[in-house]
């Protein structure tokens, strides 16, 4: 997948990622006996042009070649024997390659191949906002070069995005040699990295001596370094150094200046990574880069080849989107019977000049179950009609004057099994650019369950030269759009907020971005969540609007409304400003504990998130757990105590018992584990994982007996973990054992309730002579019904039932006195409890 920095507006438009040809056929309705393969992918032989959003690269002494995913178990022998040039090695036979384009059906024919991906086209999507994070004085203070505290120092910060300025004093050491340990520039060729087949590495060394040949020309990469990990040395023009100090300031740095496909972000962070372990260094990679491509569930192979690389000290932070408010996203529930309708608006543009240069791509995915046809129909006059397109077939339309028209229909499940809908429409030749006017996407059912979900994404345009914007005009849904990688599961994923709203400029004027919110307010364009599948992301907002970092030397057309008085900073904003200040965050952590995993610093970040009235309650999907505060990294470990069962007593197998406990932390305890053993500690079972610190369980004891059992909570915060078990062992006993309930009871009967009076949980016993309807209600002293905890048949024998001391809406009940009511056939019977506080 082609990622996109996620450039402020100044800057979308400044980088042409990749050329763009087109196909020359009409396309039959088909049905492909071949791997699974990415949308559009299916239709591509080795005489085809390549068609927009797939990636295509010109390689010296081979010619062009394309950039894909290979998932199956055929061996890298037979890829290479083909010209394949391989890049990562992932998880689940899962490769990163560059294949050759006149070998392109030799490798789909290899049978054993199970997927093969596209890689999608991404783009890039920073002061008053570090010390905001709190990271100062937490974490460091001073400036360079007399910083105090760790300040990164030890950890690597990766950057993978348009390039460095690596001559600029930000990046430098007091003795002016480079804090960057290494540069691989993908875009240029030279002597590749170790293991990696393309592209140039610079070496500190060459760095140091100034004959490194990569340039940042866009400047966004130079910026986003600067926000993680720049140190505010660098100053002109009379004006004060330190002023923009990033937020790890003596982290070290390696840089990729990636080619913004899929797999050149994949091969990055893997290089970043390698060279971090060789070195025997914790590492946080930054992607201030993204796309709207793929099903927005995790489940992309962008997602899961990044995901699969991070790991105890190799954290990854991405951006969210900046895709807020902008129509990309559209939401149909589909309903059985009569078609529904979809629209899509194209503006009016002038076309670029030349062919491949004009083009929509939408991206949409529904329930992998369901069935429905799909059908396109452009504007007038004429109006041009792709489909019904079936499930497993596609269609086009490569003449027509409304532009060259693909459908494609469920040829493409993704890796969870949702259906995929393919639509893509560009300009085969200059005369024939996409119509503009709105579109009419028809969704009509084969068999679907009630309301079927379908989503759409406008996952990537190109309009003309002022760079014209597509939007859904039916179905509008300001949520699920957070790009890919951000949607993947192990990546730490950042929305962005104001941090303020205007600046000084170099031409002595103060300026601010049009239409921003409030400083405190979340950004306008930040992508909302959650992902497809319900998970939640963001997983928190960071500074991102009116953000001044570093300012590369090779960047040319910046307006001086937005380079700094001192020359060499300049403003930005952007989810891309956001995700660096989180990814120089995650650098502190490092150093202080190199061994968090991706799990622990979300649990760290959502502990120590600000909430605020503008967070509202979190986590949310607009601002994950909040905004980011800079707490120092949590090294006291959890205090945790059982106060039940605790030793001395008698359970009976197969009924239940209450687990209550106490835990605390000088953060926040994120979660316990219950376990139980039934010799003694020699050896544990697991009761549950991850369970609320909500101090109270309610356990159904195991068909075992003991003399020699023991309960274990095991307590954790965001690094550490502590436990507690009983005080002494406990016995389980069959129920025929137990005094005075070897039977069922003559009739039904109601027992006492233990503990009582009780806090957290009590546990309610009765017995039946015969199977009966039993109905156990919890009632106020006034007759009000506070919760309903039984209405169902039970077999004849003794049954326990705990009440948690919550009711029927969920909330804890206030303490007091309380009647629990049991009726079972002609039975009624009552009995008084008391909740303490």
């Amino acid at each position: 997948m082609t990622l996109r920095p996620l450039l402020p507006t100044t800057f979308r438009r400044l980088i042409a990622l990749i050329p763009v040809l087109v196909f020359v056929l009409d396309f039959p309705l088909t049905v492909f006996a071949r791997p699974i393969q990415s949308p559009g992918l299916a239709l591509l032989n080795d005489s085809d042009p390549v068609p927009p959003g797939l990636v295509l690269h010109d390689q010296p002494g081979t010619g062009p070649v394309i950039d894909l995913m290979v998932e199956g178990n055929a061996s890298d022998v037979e890829l290479e024997a083909l010209g394949v040039v391989i890049g990562s090695r992932l998880s689940n036979n899962v490769r990163t390659v560059r294949v050759p384009l006149s070998r392109l059906d030799e490798v789909r024919a290899m049978p054993g191949l199970s997927r093969i991906v596209a890689s999608r086209p991404l783009k890039p999507l920073h002061d008053a906002s570090v010390p905001g994070t709190l990271a100062t004085p937490n974490y460091w203070s001073a400036a360079s070069p007399n910083f105090t505290g760790s300040a990164g120092a030890n950890v690597i910060v990766g950057i993978v995005d348009s390039g460095v300025d690596w001559s600029h004093g930000d990046f430098r050491n007091p003795d002016n040699t480079t804090r960057i340990l290494s540069i691989w520039d993908q875009n240029s060729a030279g002597a590749p990295p170790a293991g990696f087949g393309y592209g140039n590495e610079c070496t500190q060394a060459q760095i140091n001596a100034g004959t490194c040949t990569e340039t940042d020309a866009s400047g966004h990469g130079t910026h986003v370094t600067g926000s993680a990990a720049g140190d505010g040395s660098a100053t002109g023009n009379g004006q004060p150094a330190n002023r923009f100090i990033g937020m790890a300031p003596r982290a070290d740095i390696i840089v990729v200046a990636t080619n913004f496909s899929g797999n050149g972000v994949i091969d990055g962070v893997n290089y970043i990574f390698q060279r971090a372990a060789a070195l025997g260094r914790p590492a946080v990679v930054n992607l201030s880069l993204g796309s709207q491509y793929g099903s927005h569930d995790g489940t992309e192979g962008l997602d899961t080849g990044i995901s699969s690389l991070t790991g105890p000290g190799k954290i990854v932070v991405a951006s969210a989107g900046n895709e807020g408010n902008t129509g990309r996203h559209a939401e149909q529930l589909v309903p059985p019977g009569p078609a529904s309708t979809v629209t899509v608006n194209v503006p009016a543009f002038t076309a670029a000049g030349g062919a491949g240069n004009d083009y929509i791509l939408i991206d949409a995915f529904y329930n992998g179950p369901d069935n429905m046809s799909v059908t396109l129909t452009s504007p007038g006059p004429s109006p041009v009609t792709v489909g019904p397109v079936a499930k497993g077939l596609n269609g086009g339309s490569a003449a027509s004057l409304a532009g060259n028209i693909y459908v494609e229909n469920g040829l493409t499940p993704s890796a969870s099994g949702a259906q995929n809908i393919f639509i893509q429409v560009y300009d085969s030749n200059a005369a024939r650019p996409p119509r503009a006017g709105v579109w009419t996407i028809t969704l009509t059912p084969v068999s679907t369950n009630a309301s079927t979900e379908c989503d759409l994404w406008l996952a990537d345009f190109s309009l003309g030269t002022t760079g014209a914007a597509v939007t859904f005009t039916s179905d509008v849904d300001n949520a699920e759009l957070i790009g890919s990688p951000g949607t993947g599961t192990d990546v730490v994923t950042v929305g962005a907020f104001t941090s303020r709203q205007s600046w000084p400029s170099i031409d002595t004027g103060n300026y601010s971005f049009v239409g921003a919110t409030s400083a405190g307010m979340l950004a306008g364009f930040s992508s909302p969540g959650p992902r497809r599948d319900g998970v939640m992301k963001p997983d928190i907002t960071g500074p991102g609007t009116a953000i001044v970092s570093s300012r590369s030397t090779a960047t040319t057309g910046i307006s001086n409304p937005l380079i700094n008085p001192d020359g060499v900073h300049f403003t930005q904003q952007g989810t891309s400003m956001s995700s660096p200040h989180v990814a120089g965050g995650v650098a502190l952590y490092l150093a202080d504990n190199p061994t968090m995993t991706p799990a622990q610093v979300k649990a760290k970040l959502a502990a120590d998130a600000l909430v605020d009235g503008f967070t509202g309650a979190v986590p949310n999907a607009s601002w994950g757990a909040g905004k980011l505060r800079m707490l120092r990294v949590d090294l006291v470990a959890p205090v945790v105590a059982v106060l039940a069962p605790n030793g001395g007593g008698v359970l009976l197998e197969g009924g239940t018992q209450g687990i209550t406990w106490t835990a605390s932390d000088n953060v926040a305890v994120t979660g316990v584990d219950l376990a139980y053993s039934t010799n003694n500690g020699a050896n544990w079972t697991t009761i549950a994982n991850g369970e609320p610190n909500d101090g109270n369980y309610l356990w159904s004891i195991p068909n075992v007996t003991t003399m020699q059992g023991l309960v274990r909570v095991t307590a954790h915060d965001a690094v550490n973990l502590a436990f507690d078990m009983s005080d002494a062992v406990f016995s389980i006993t069959a129920l025929s054992a137990a005094p005075g309930l070897s039977a069922p009871p003559l009739h039904p009967t109601l027992l006492p309730n233990s503990p009582n009076p009780f806090q957290r949980l009590t546990v309610i016993s009765f017995g039946l002579s015969a199977a009966e309807k039993v109905r156990l209600t919890i009632v106020s002293p006034s007759g009000r019904l506070v919760r309903r905890l039984l209405d169902e048949p039970f077999d004849a024998g003794w049954h326990e039932v705990g009440w948690d001391g919550t009711g029927d809406n969920g909330r804890p009940a206030a303490s007091g006195v309380y009647f629990y009511r049991f009726e079972a056939g002609e039975t009624v019977s009552t009995r008084r409890m008391i909740l303490s506080p």
